[in-house]
């Protein structure tokens, strides 16, 4: 039996790969975007989200990605692959919330893929934009629960 020493990967694995992956299409989208000077929809009906340039690990709100707008508005995205409910979630939403906040940005976004938890992708989006408009009847659990934190 031949004995085969094993070392441990200094770059993050698989997983850490597959997120990456993800922020790097989420970056594409914004930069085509940006090259086709058209807005990319996120932000209707809250502000022209055409991008003007484009920012990547930028230890902002959203950490993930920043774009400046052609009206110069500040835009902080957290980009989460395969989110569940649980701190991960609340912690990029509080971050990006304390951002809007102390008005280090304009907006900010939560991009998830597709096989992040559709309570998140659905029910969570929809309660976030309830909250928006200043109400807060109808609400789900989810959104209940982030109401609740936000508030604290």
């Amino acid at each position: 039996m031949e004995n085969k020493k094993v070392t441990k990967r200094l770059t993050g694995g698989s997983a850490a790969e597959r997120g990456l992956n993800f922020q790097a299409r989420v970056s594409a989208i914004v930069m085509a975007h940006l090259l086709a000077e058209r807005p990319i929809g996120w932000l209707e009906g809250e502000l022209d989200d055409t991008p003007l340039e484009l920012h990547a690990e930028t230890g902002g709100p959203g950490d993930d990605l920043h774009f400046r707008t052609k009206d110069g508005k500040q835009v902080e995205l957290q980009a989460k692959r395969g989110l569940s409910r649980g701190e991960d979630l609340w912690n990029a939403l509080m971050a990006l919330s304390k951002g809007l906040s102390d008005k280090t940005i304009d907006a900010g976004v939560l991009a998830v893929c597709p096989n992040s938890s559709g309570t998140i992708r659905e029910t969570l989006a929809e309660d976030i934009v309830r909250l928006g408009t200043g109400r807060t009847d109808g609400l789900r659990a989810i959104g209940s629960d982030w109401a609740a934190r936000l508030s604290a």
